[in-house]
């Protein structure tokens, strides 16, 4: 039997201290001293702040959408922008954190697998930008595209998320 637990060098490390790990098709939401962490490729990670609050969330999607028949069939609301943008924002909304005073980032994206027809990250990445727009939100500077994965940390103390590319050594704000 082939071994199929992989493990990725670039992938965040377990929950330790102040840094909670956003996996893929997952939602955070934490405080202040908090840091909201995850590693992407073609996925998108939304992270909305409240500065009154100190207080933010990430979502990890995958996917843009997903076919009405499926729907029904108890999949995971965060794996897809479509469910997991709503869940997000009801998270923050349930903490007493009103839409209108977060500030939120995009990153993720990429076109990762180049040997793959589809454009997936593209398809996220507009995804997102179309469904938040919905929302009459303003999407502040992120990072999306591109050809490489990106590791996030998101401090929640100050609202800046901490963006690297895979393979690379600098690290920019946001």
């Amino acid at each position: 039997m082939p071994d199929h637990n992989f493990k990725c060098e670039h992938a965040p490390q377990p929950d330790e201290g102040n840094k909670l790990t956003v996996g893929m098709a997952d939602i955070k939401i934490a405080a202040a001293p908090k840091v909201l962490q995850t590693t992407l490729g073609s996925c998108i990670a939304i992270c909305a702040y409240s500065r009154a609050a100190k207080t933010g969330g990430m979502l990890h999607f995958m996917m843009p959408g997903v076919l009405a028949s499926l729907e029904r069939q108890g999949l995971k609301e965060a794996k897809y922008a479509v469910t997991g943008i709503p869940k997000l924002f009801n998270l923050l909304m349930a903490r007493g954190i009103r839409p209108e005073e977060l500030e939120v980032k995009l990153f993720g994206g990429g076109r990762i697998l180049k040997n793959v027809s589809r454009d997936i990250g593209t398809e996220n990445c507009a995804a997102a930008e179309l469904l938040l727009a919905g929302r009459g939100l303003t999407i502040l500077p992120g990072r999306t595209g591109g050809e490489k994965g990106l590791r996030l940390e998101f401090e929640l103390e100050s609202g800046i998320v901490k963006c690297r590319a895979i393979d690379e050594k600098i690290t920019e704000d946001y």
